[in-house]
């Protein structure tokens, strides 16, 4: 059910317009920004499900290629974002419990992965981590509504191990609203208000790597 007014409930907090820029490229990599199309639904309670179109901003920094057994690394900047305190009259408090998922990509290994940065993300510790076949980006907040924030940026390792040719192809997961890429919950005055995102077609590349022969 669509409940006209509650849609703007819906806080993707970390998935502001405007994006924030990584450092400098290094030799032989690239920076560009990706924006990923979502489809989200929220539990706005007895308001029932509601579902709108978000989209998420990724600057990134990556190689523009790597030689087979050679590691990958790629840097992911959030955008700056800001949680409005009110919207259409109703208060929105803060939101928490915001998570990315990356699927490890084909042709690679997880190798590692590091936080650095950010401000105003909440007194939670963000952490990244493997689980499976997947990588979590978890920030637990509360993130305060009306303030500037960004979330810390990600610094990820991947060991390629795909033949020449093949490219790691990093992309946002999640194939449905049972299967998210993308969550958080909005705490507001009307209750806390759970929300899942998944990427529609067609997903773009968050970083895309060619694996080449060695010299």
């Amino acid at each position: 059910m669509h409940g006209r007014g509650v849609s703007t409930l819906v806080v993707v907090a970390a998935l502001a317009a405007s994006t924030a820029v990584v450092g400098g490229a290094s030799p032989a990599s690239a920076s560009t920004s990706v924006t990923v199309n979502l489809a989200c639904q929220t539990n706005a309670g007895a308001a029932g499900t509601v579902l709108t179109s978000q989209t998420a901003g990724f600057d990134v920094n990556a190689p523009s290629f790597r030689h087979i057994g050679e590691n990958a690394v790629i840097d992911m900047a959030p955008p700056v974002g800001n949680v409005a305190t009110t919207q259409q009259g109703i208060n929105v408090n803060s939101v928490q419990d915001l998570s990315f998922k990356f699927p490890v990509p084909a042709g690679s290994s997880f190798a590692g992965a590091t936080l650095a940065g950010g401000f105003n993300y909440g007194s939670g510790t963000p952490t990244i981590a493997l689980q499976g076949t997947n990588i979590f980006y978890a920030i637990p907040g509360p993130i305060p509504a009306g303030q500037d924030f960004q979330l810390p940026a990600v610094h990820l390792t991947l060991h390629t191990t795909g033949n020449a040719g093949t490219k790691i192809d990093l992309k946002l997961g999640g194939t449905s609203y049972g299967d998210p890429g993308f969550t958080t919950t909005a705490n507001t005055s009307l209750g806390s208000f759970p929300t899942n995102c998944y990427p529609v077609a067609p997903n773009p590349s968050i970083a895309l790597i060619p694996i080449v022969a060695p010299d």
